[in-house]
């Protein structure tokens, strides 16, 4: 019998907004980076139609037209603590046009 994953609760914030726009998810902590985009963009009621940066540890991940690391990572690699109050990875939205 396999154990139930672990579930992060995520606070996504706009940045430079006001008022402050912010909505929480639940993920499961096997959620890939590249899932995770899509998550937002759902999220925020978004279309998908810009390219992606997640910025973590100094290490780039995103689009492949950025020259970003590979964003099939998943959130448990970053190694999380249980209750870790804060952790921040910073996510670029590029739009095109």
């Amino acid at each position: 019998m396999s154990s139930a994953p672990v579930i992060r609760q995520l606070k996504i914030r706009l940045l430079g907004i006001s008022p402050m726009i912010w909505r929480r998810v639940l993920v499961p902590s096997f959620t890939t980076l590249r899932e995770l985009h899509g998550v937002l963009q759902v999220t925020m009621g978004w279309e998908g139609i810009h390219l992606f940066l997640f910025d973590t540890y100094s290490v780039r991940y995103g689009s492949f037209e950025l020259r970003a690391a590979n964003p099939d990572v998943s959130l448990q690699e970053f190694g999380f603590r249980e209750n870790e109050r804060r952790c921040h990875i910073d996510c670029l939205a590029r739009f095109n046009g």
